[in-house]
């Protein structure tokens, strides 16, 4: 695998100075709210234009400012290319080689990246929105086409929501609306099936590595719409979305289902089980990226073991590096742990949003 060379410059909460990530273990040290997670957020807005901590585009934008951006040269095997997202006045905006885009579309996934972090949890034991943030996430990743049909989806959801808020909505009135969300919706659907399908292959596999087996583990979706006759089902269930004012099916309502030995992950499992699981989860999304897009993502890796005991720990960083894959690294301590200085790697330390860089 080729390393990818990730030059940094002008990013959120980080002194306005350029960082090369060139390294295959990239490690940055330093006291906590110093600004390494900041770090991190901002590759990761590279690749889906968003935050992996946060929804809001006001939290990305230092108290005292009015905007914020970040900006990048990429160099990898495939060629090189210039990435951006800038946000300013409420309005988030994407660049790819120098020039705005139209469409996220045009963007998500130029970058692969993929996150962990300690709020992963709440996949496993969160809402149903964290498990559809999950999916659409990796959905977009695994196969970028299907973000088409992400935005146009989210388009009609939102005209159909605002003809359904309106109070005067009709099952007749609805019926146009039906037709295009099914149309959109289904290759989101058949999408999000595979995805879950191959994780499930994998995932077992990871779990009995980062922990003893705690038996069967099952991932299925949970879906609001049926696989046929979509369009009738909704034309039969449109008093409940009138009477509500809201789109109640769909992919936008959709779940999935984790089970751990026969039992709900979500309700049964402990916290060590769910952290397990969801690094196995992850690990598995970042394998079935790898076999569809025939490249490695750059793992970022935001003070992932602070819940884990040394041996879980082990069995986690065994299992992520035994593909040569590019990781960037949180952490308070450099010597925290030898399955990290043992490799080739740089260090970052950052002190009040100043980056000093050294060779490890």
């Amino acid at each position: 695998m080729q390393l990818k060379r990730i030059t940094l410059f002008h990013f959120r909460n980080i002194q306005d100075t350029s960082l090369e990530l060139s390294a295959r273990v990239n490690l940055v040290v330093g006291k906590n709210g110093q600004g390494k997670t900041n770090l991190l957020e901002a590759i990761a807005l590279l690749s889906r234009g968003r935050s992996f901590r946060t929804s809001s585009s006001k939290e990305l934008i230092h108290w005292e400012e009015k905007e914020a951006s970040v900006f990048a040269e990429v160099q990898e095997s495939q060629g090189n290319f210039q990435i951006g997202v800038s946000f300013q006045n409420g309005e988030r905006q994407l660049y790819l080689h120098g020039e705005r885009v139209k469409s996220i579309s045009d963007f998500i996934a130029r970058l692969l990246v993929v996150t962990f972090a300690p709020s992963d949890i709440e996949i496993v034991k969160g809402p149903p929105i964290e498990r559809r943030r999950f999916l659409d996430a990796f959905t977009t990743l695994v196969f970028p086409h299907t973000m088409t049909h992400v935005v146009n989806y989210q388009r009609i959801i939102r005209q159909k929501n605002l003809l359904l808020k309106q109070g005067r909505a009709s099952s007749i009135s609805l019926e146009p609306w039906n037709k295009l969300l099914v149309e959109s919706a289904r290759p989101i659907i058949k999408a999000r099936r595979a995805l879950i399908s191959r994780l499930e292959l994998l995932i077992r596999d990871y779990y009995s590595r980062l922990a003893c087996d705690d038996g069967e583990i099952r991932i299925t979706p949970k879906e609001t719409l049926p696989e046929d006759d979509a369009t009738s089902y909704l034309s039969l269930h449109a008093d409940n979305e009138i009477n509500s004012r809201s789109v109640l099916y769909g992919p936008h309502r959709d779940d999935m289902r984790f089970l751990l030995g026969g039992r709900s992950a979500r309700s049964f499992s402990s916290q060590g089980q769910a952290r397990t699981f969801v690094l196995a989860l992850k690990i598995a999304a970042i394998q079935v990226i790898e076999q569809e897009r025939g490249e490695s993502p750059v793992v970022l890796l935001d003070d992932v073991d602070a819940e884990l005991d040394r041996d879980r720990r082990t069995a986690f960083f065994n299992a992520v590096y035994s593909e040569q894959r590019q990781f960037v690294i949180t952490g308070t301590e450099l010597e925290r742990d030898e399955l990290l200085v043992k490799r080739e790697h740089k260090v970052i330390r950052v002190e009040r949003g100043v980056l000093t860089c050294a060779d490890g």
